[in-house]
């Protein structure tokens, strides 16, 4: 007979390890298994009840090979058995609720064959959230620790799960904030206007967590508009080194612009897409006379809010004021954003800004463009310079003026890998010998960190079509300079 958790006072491992013979055997009444099945499914014990459905066991000891068979190191649970299991298991009482943490845990898992299992969860879920948002918060709060099934969750009620996963990223210790801000880079979402309020009144502690969580967003333009006001007025020192260190959009634009020309600094922010706010345009810009100089034979995007592609206006300079390509005055409003314009970014309607002969002080009209093919547009495989003979040696002294660091630890003999990352995107291109065996994207998030260097091993690429075209285009800009093709 099967010992229950209340009849036996001490938990020992080897006696849960049940078999399929004990648990289906006649002597074993329902309300042993119910008790048995609630106990496991409350506590996930994925591999006893792998066992139990498979009729097997995980432990030899107690395998008896005459009536079942043995589990392997890999147990294969197909859906015939699992439905069998889940008849018996509804017959003795036990809801589907309970089921539950046994799903979620079986998304973690290796084990094959478990693909329908995962289709599953996100069924059930989905279904479950509908009618139970906080009992499925609950299990997964406890089950999902690395938030793999919280899109269901995003479907059904975003904005709640969106402030309750904010809420513990900034005010809860022991949770996981790396898997959160790994989830939440996922959704476009303008934090600064539900965080100034809060920053104001917050300790240093709490300001910290909350200057992470902007910086996740920090080329949006009112994001980037609050980091500066926290890096010019913050004297938390803590908060301070976390901007210098990360906050390469603004911070660093205005901690560096004296060691700039203003040649080097207007074709930064070009292929960066630095963004100034109308204020600070007519400071930094209009009311410096070394930049004017420059900045007059340039073209310039005003957008409202926001960085979309959306582009309002071409805007150009005379004498410090500003007009639109018909030479009408332009009055700058607040609200209003404004880039030095990237040719990869311009509309149909502005193609004459393309075939217009003005000189510049650098390639802004005339600049290279690189758009990606059809294959990459699907695969973000890039292969056009498969097969590109380089020289290594050259290759990894020209490395860092090009902006690519080495990537990739335990390379095969004779392999290299360079990498550069831009606005969230890395490029990576992987050398055999001395050739170019293929170009990858990736998004940076998804690469990992070993030994203090980026891997792209086993990380998914990432499409073509949801790379911005200015940083596609800088990206492969960057690639051909390197190899100096």
């Amino acid at each position: 007979m099967i010992k229950t958790p209340k009849e036996s006072a001490v938990f020992n491992e080897a006696v849960w390890l049940m078999t399929g013979q004990k648990f289906f055997s006649s002597e074993t009444n329902n309300a042993q298994k119910k008790d048995l099945l609630k106990y496991l499914l409350s506590k996930a014990r994925f591999e006893e009840l792998c066992a139990i459905i498979s009729c097997g066991t995980i432990c030899k000891e107690y395998a008896n090979t005459d009536y079942f068979t043995k589990a392997s190191s890999v147990i294969h649970i197909d859906a015939r058995k699992f439905n069998l299991f889940l008849d018996i298991a509804s017959e003795i009482g036990i809801s589907e609720d309970e089921f539950a943490p046994l799903l979620v845990r079986a998304y973690y898992t290796d084990y094959e064959k478990l693909q329908a299992w995962q289709t599953a969860i996100e069924v059930y879920l989905l279904k479950r959230v509908h009618e139970n948002y906080d009992k499925v918060l609950e299990v997964l709060t406890e089950f999902d620790n690395e938030l793999r099934c919280y899109h269901i969750l995003m479907k059904v009620n975003a904005e709640r799960t969106f402030n309750l996963l904010v809420e513990r990223l900034i005010f809860y210790s022991g949770t996981n904030k790396r898997e959160i801000r790994k989830f939440l880079l996922k959704y476009n979402v303008n934090y600064a206007p539900m965080l100034k309020d809060l920053y104001l009144t917050a300790d240093a502690k709490t300001k910290t967590e909350i200057v992470k969580l902007l910086l996740m967003s920090k080329n949006d333009p009112s994001c980037a508009e609050f980091l500066n006001f926290i890096a010019k007025n913050e004297t938390s020192q803590s908060v301070q080194k976390i901007i210098t260190k990360d906050f390469t959009a603004t911070k660093e634009r205005v901690r560096n612009v004296q060691t700039l020309s203003p040649v080097e600094y207007f074709e930064d922010a070009m292929v960066r897409g630095h963004v100034w706010g109308v204020g600070e345009f007519k400071k930094e810009v209009l009311a410096n006379e070394d930049y004017l100089k420059v900045a007059e034979k340039l073209f310039y995007g005003i957008y409202d809010g926001s960085m979309s592609d959306i582009l309002r206006e071409v805007m150009i300079l005379h004498e410090g004021k500003t007009y639109n390509l018909d030479n009408n005055a332009l009055n700058l409003e607040k609200g209003q954003y404004i880039r030095v314009l990237h040719i990869a970014e311009l509309p149909g309607k502005y193609e004459i800004v393309k075939r217009l002969n003005i000189p510049q002080d650098f390639e802004q009209i005339k600049r290279k463009i690189y758009t990606p093919q059809d294959r990459e547009l699907s695969t973000g495989v890039i292969l056009r310079l498969r097969g590109t003979m380089v020289d290594n040696e050259k290759l990894l002294i020209k490395m860092r003026d090009s902006g690519f660091v080495r990537i990739n630890n335990f390379e095969e003999d004779g392999e290299i890998s360079l990498g550069k990352v831009m606005d969230g995107i890395l490029i990576a291109v992987e050398i055999k010998g001395r050739t170019i065996s293929q170009i990858k994207l990736h998004s940076e998030q998804d690469a990992v960190r070993l030994q203090g260097k980026l891997s792209t091993k086993k990380v998914p690429t990432l499409p073509a079509k949801d790379v911005p075209r200015r940083v596609f285009s800088e990206l492969m800009h960057s690639v051909y300079s390197l190899i100096s093709c």
